[in-house]
């Protein structure tokens, strides 16, 4: 088996496992304990409260969970929330490896961002914008300060 058989054979999987998640659900269940005074000054400790706290916007809510049942199924509900992003990011690095294997395939060789593309493709070139707009700046009588800090010329 080549190994884009196997990356193949892997994705697969990967979308078996993400389709038999479960609910999943936002957020973190943990304990809280609350701190009161008492008359006579002394500090009690009280709890544990265990509370279920999510960001549905840019502000953190926070309920308290009172069931047994429904602390377990929360907390439940979050592991198959943070299983389903790890999962999420191991298929995007599979599928990544099977993007650059049919791209090898296919002849062509893999280049960096942009040296793929000739230099007026990029913008670079003598007929670029960029060399125009210099071009009718200079014609106009203004000076080219990158130019003349290259040059070791001051203003």
């Amino acid at each position: 088996m080549n190994s884009a058989e196997k990356l193949t054979q892997r994705k697969a999987e990967i979308l078996k496992e993400i389709a038999r998640l479960g609910p999943m659900r936002r957020g973190s269940v943990t304990d809280q304990f609350l701190t009161s005074t008492r008359r006579d000054g002394s500090k009690r400790k009280r709890g544990p409260y265990t509370v279920y706290s999510f960001k549905p916007t840019r502000k953190t809510s926070s309920r308290r969970l009172r069931d047994d049942k429904h602390k377990a199924l929360y907390r439940q509900q979050i592991d198959n929330l943070r299983r389903f992003e790890r999962l999420a990011a191991e298929l995007v690095q599979v599928s990544e490896q099977l993007a650059d294997l049919a791209v090898a395939e296919s002849g062509e060789e893999k280049k960096p961002y942009g040296l793929d593309r000739t230099r007026a493709q990029r913008g670079t070139g003598p007929d670029s914008r960029a060399s125009q707009a210099r071009q009718s700046l200079r014609f106009r009588g203004h000076r080219d300060v990158r130019a003349d800090r290259r040059a070791g010329l001051r203003r």
